[in-house]
């Protein structure tokens, strides 16, 4: 069934292609999942489209699995992945989780998880870190560093960077044994 869909995408994006024609997709992936896009298909291969993106006057390349076209009546294969609402339930939530395994938490600037010394005053490092630039530096405001990250990585999207804070702070031992 998910081969069938792709044979039948890549068919008719060669068509578009050979015609120059202008299509609109749904993509899946890159930096805004899920918006449509207009595009002029230039190459078609087995598992990915060469095409004109003409929202940012690129050319990009698209996996096709990730690609669901509406006027065609085509699906993406690939589902997509729904993040989670980041509100204060769910921040709670997730500094519960943490409090549970022993760690201190600091909420002053972003999320920041923190080791005890033996005399039960929190250590200065950090193991896990969530950060926020207030001063608009960046143009990817939200960082995440911890266990399982080798350089800190950063976010436009704060579900995105929640989501890998959270992962972070599963890798962590529990304190409590």
């Amino acid at each position: 069934m998910v081969d069938d869909a792709l044979v039948l995408l890549r068919e008719k994006l060669l068509v578009a292609s050979d015609a120059g024609e202008i299509i609109t997709i749904v993509y899946h992936g890159g930096s805004n999942p899920g918006e449509s896009r207009k595009v002029a298909p230039i190459k078609v291969a087995i598992t990915e489209m060469r095409a004109r993106c003409y929202e940012t006057d690129a050319v990009k390349v698209f996996k096709l699995n990730k690609i669901a076209v509406p006027d065609w009546g085509i699906e993406s294969v690939v589902q997509v992945e729904r993040l989670p609402q980041v509100d204060d339930a769910y921040v709670q939530l997730i500094v519960d989780r943490i409090l549970a395994k022993k760690y201190h938490v600091d909420l002053s600037s972003g999320i920041s998880v923190h080791e005890f010394f033996k005399n039960g005053k929190p250590r200065k490092s950090a193991v896990a870190v969530l950060a926020v630039d207030d001063e608009g530096y960046y143009s990817r405001p939200f960082s995440v560093r911890g266990p399982g990250v080798l350089e800190e990585r950063r976010f436009k999207d704060i579900r995105k960077a929640f989501q890998l804070f959270e992962e972070q702070v599963s890798y962590l031992p529990d304190l409590s044994v």
